[in-house]
């Protein structure tokens, strides 16, 4: 599992790399996951746990190479399927839909995405947005 906060983003608060781990900024936090290669079979682009804070967000998943493969993309909640998305003939180059959801306290997150057409693999990633709010321990 990532750690949580601080990897990609220290106290000088600019962009320093891909987080496949949950960045806390403020009261706010993002996910970056750059590009994953995928097949046939559902991979893991995202897995890490929130801590004392519930999210409330967006996700998004992106297809770096296109190819007119077809995806599907899932997010997990403590190993709960809770979300799908499918992107039929790749949608090269087009902005995706994104996806509400709120994470809770102390839950284990995960992405993943599985090429189903299976032409080539292909890299695909995942990007979440959101606000946090602190609970108390």
């Amino acid at each position: 599992m990532a750690l949580l906060g601080g990897a990609g983003n220290p106290v000088g608060g600019s962009f320093t790399g891909l987080a496949s781990g949950i960045e806390l900024v403020g009261d706010h936090c993002y996910i970056y996951t750059g590009g994953v290669s995928v097949d046939a079979t559902a991979t893991n682009v995202v897995s890490t746990t929130t801590g004392n804070y519930y999210i409330v967000g967006k996700w998004q998943p992106i297809n770096f190479t296109g190819g007119g493969d077809n995806y599907q993309f899932k997010a997990y909640l403590n190993n709960n399927e809770v979300q799908s998305v499918d992107l039929v003939d790749g949608n090269q180059y087009t902005p995706y839909q994104e996806l509400f959801i709120i994470i809770p306290p102390y839950t284990e997150v995960r992405f993943t995405a599985d090429n189903v057409t299976a032409n080539n693999p292909n890299d695909v990633g995942v990007s979440l947005t959101g606000r946090i709010y602190r609970t108390r321990d």
